[in-house]
């Protein structure tokens, strides 16, 4: 298991492609926190190292009572880089969703409140989709405005064109 100083890790929560995350205790405040750890396979490659740490920027600065905020960020003893973020003990949305215990209404109800970042986060993705956008033009632009130059100011003043 990991070594984070000032945190004491308990026990594994879950784990995907990318990371693992723990159950720990934040040692300076007593308090419950869950730790975002790089998976050891993928520390070696700095494309996904910038985009953990990219996550972890990118989630610390939204402010959403949906969403949970990252308090903190390093890299573990043993290199891994890791965020942490406050434990909220909780279940999943397919979880209530699947109990005969809870009417619809209340059902949907709670599936909304999952949802309601969606705007945000959507926003967000328009933003980044249209400065991608942008970049592509320019880049396409500048391809253009260079094949003008060299059709009609450079070939022209060639002795031999190709």
């Amino acid at each position: 298991m990991e070594t984070i100083a000032g945190y004491h890790l308990k026990t594994t929560l879950g784990s995907g492609g990318m990371a693992s995350v723990y159950l720990a205790t934040q040692e300076s405040l007593d308090r419950q926190v869950a730790i975002k750890v790089l998976d050891a396979s993928l520390i070696d490659d700095p494309l996904i190292q910038a985009q953990f740490v990219q996550e972890s920027k990118l989630i610390a600065s939204l402010n959403h009572p949906n969403i949970v905020q990252v308090i903190d960020q390093g890299v573990s003893a043993q290199g891994h880089p890791y965020f942490v973020m406050p434990f909220v003990k909780s279940i999943t949305l397919n979880a209530v969703l699947k109990r005969n215990d809870i009417n619809a209404t209340r059902k949907i109800d709670i599936a909304f409140k999952f949802a309601k970042p969606s705007p945000m986060l959507i926003a967000m993705g328009l933003f980044i989709a249209t400065l991608s956008r942008v970049i592509s033009w320019w880049i396409m632009t500048a391809t253009f405005a260079w094949w003008i130059l060299v059709l009609q100011v450079i070939l022209p003043v060639m002795k031999n064109p190709i």
